[in-house]
Parts: C-alpha cells; structure tokens; sequence
C-alpha cells in the first residue's frame, strides 16, 4: 500500500520473490485485486499511509524510500538498500500464515510416471504451483531449451557442501510459469539420485516437489535417504490408462519390491486392463485433474498433503 509507483513495482516484485500474491490497494483501502480481506494477509505499506479500518488488524511491514530521511516512528524496511531484510520478513510471515502453511516446509513431493510421456513434468509443475512449492528439475532431461537469464541459480551452481541459506536460494531461482524452478541450463542431465537433489531438498524451508521422470528406482532411493530426515515424503506416480499405459504399469509392479506405495495419478479414461491391474495390486489411484483445472490442483495437492 503506497502511492509511490516505483516503490509499489519494488514491493510486489518482493512479495513475489517470497511466493506471496501481492495486491495492490488503493489509497483509502476500498479496492482490492480479490474479495475481501483474510485474517492471515500481510499489509507492506509506506511511512506516512493512513491505514484503513479494513486493515487494521492485518501484520504490518512498514517500507519507505531511501530518500524519505524525514521520516518520523518506526520504520521496518528502507527500500533501496534493505532487500535482504524485506525478504526476510516476507518469508518468515508467509511461514506463519496458519498451520496448515507451516506443515507445508517439511512436504517433500516425489513425481515421476511408469511409462515415458506419463505426464510427471506436467503433475510436478502443477502440484508445485498448487502448493506454492519449490520445483526441483531431476527428470535426467538434456537442458539448454530455457532461456535462462544469467544471475538465476541451475544446478550447475550448485555445491551440496556449501548450499546458500533457503531464503536466497529460493530468491535466485528462475521463476518459470510462476513456480521457482531449479532446472539445468547446460551440462550433464541430473537425476534423482544426484547428491545436490538431496541436499536442496533437505535444505528448503518451502515444500518441495522434485520431477524425478521416469527414474523409479532412482525415485524411490531418494525417498528412503528423505526419510532419514525431518522432512515428509510423499511419492505420487503418473501415467495413461490406456492399454499401453496400465501394460507398463503391471510390467513395473510385479517387477519391483518397494514397500512404500505411492499415490497414482491416471491421465485419461482407465481401460479395463488397468482396472484389472489396480485390482490385482490393490493400487490407490485418482483420476489427474485437467490440466487448466487449477481448482482441481489444488483440490489433488490439499489432500495429499493430509494424506
């Protein structure tokens, strides 16, 4: 909340940093960008605004400009300069929105499909969105078809010993189609057995959600070395019901051993052959919501989370 155009552009392009939805309000509070006000919301407003009855028992983050040396009481942020400390703030007061949120930094979302062309890039992207999670990119795809920019963190930047504080990691990552995203730009294609997958993982106080491909076993080691940690791990597995989809299915579960069972997500109508292999191996499957359906998302990624 300022009417400072330059100082508002700042303030969202940090809100969004911090995986916040930032809107603008104007300055007698009377409009806002969606309806009504949450008792969770974070009001960032300038020195000297005149708070409105409709936000007075909102958190307050007070911001004002570096050139407002006049200013007078207590001032949180002076923008520029205080980037670091705003983020900050930002990203602590999103982890307190309620418990629901807070349970969230220690979901970790393993994807991957049982066939190629199963869809586990486009379920990981999705429950990430969702869940306002961070995109871990281990599907073991060539890179170099993103046009990244040049001061954003790949994996290639890597170094599992030595990981940046969550904060500025989650800050320098590519934001692609508004989900933080570590991804490569060039080099070897990494996987989910990859030590820096587990390490960042491990580290990210935001829920996580890696796209592990095709690579079950791999997947599934992650899973286990996960598991020694703090952090819950979740495994969801997409693919196809068609006949080629649940024959790949049937191959993969009577070729496997692994005692965790994961959360199947079928894209499309199921054939009969796939109800017959959820059936002989008592599978806990749902059908993958549309792909535009983002209420569907959400709906899929809430009750996996409480699963």
């Amino acid at each position: 909340m300022t009417e400072d155009a330059e100082l508002r552009e700042s303030l969202a392009d940090m809100c969004r940093l911090a995986l916040l939805r930032p809107i603008a309000v104007v300055a007698d509070g009377a409009i806002t960008l969606r309806r009504g006000v949450k008792r969770n919301d974070i009001l960032v407003m300038e020195h000297g605004v005149q708070v409105p009855e409709l936000f007075a028992s909102l958190r307050r983050i007070t911001v004002t400009g570096a050139q407002d040396s006049d200013a007078h009481g207590h001032v949180d942020i002076v923008i520029p300069g205080d980037e670091v400390a705003l983020l900050h703030l930002l990203s602590r007061a999103a982890d307190e929105d309620d418990v629901g949120e807070r349970a969230k930094e220690d979901v970790i979302v393993l994807v991957g499909a049982w066939h190629g062309g199963g869809g586990a890039t486009t379920a990981s992207y999705r429950l990430a969105r969702a869940s306002r999670s961070v995109l871990l990119d281990a599907a073991g795809n060539w890179g170099g078809d993103l046009a990244l920019e040049d001061e954003v963190l790949v994996w290639d930047d890597i170094d599992p010993r030595d990981l940046p504080p969550s904060p500025r990691l989650i800050a320098n990552l590519p934001r692609i189609a508004g989900v933080p995203t570590l991804t490569m730009s060039l080099g070897i294609p990494l996987r989910p057995d990859d030590d820096r997958v587990f390490a960042v993982a491990r580290s990210l106080n935001r829920g996580v959600v890696v796209d592990c491909g095709v690579h079950l076993d791999a997947l599934f080691e992650l899973a286990e070395r996960l598991e020694t940690t703090e952090k819950r791990v979740l495994t969801v597995l997409t693919g196809t019901g068609n006949e080629r989809g649940a024959a790949a299915l049937g191959r993969w579960k009577a070729s496997t051993s692994e005692v965790q069972e994961p959360l199947y997500l079928l894209n499309g109508r199921p054939h009969p052959i796939f109800h017959a292999v959820a059936d002989r191996f008592d599978l806990k499957w749902r059908r993958s919501p549309r792909l535009g359906s983002t209420r569907g998302w959400r709906r899929t990624q809430e009750k996996l989370w409480v699963a």
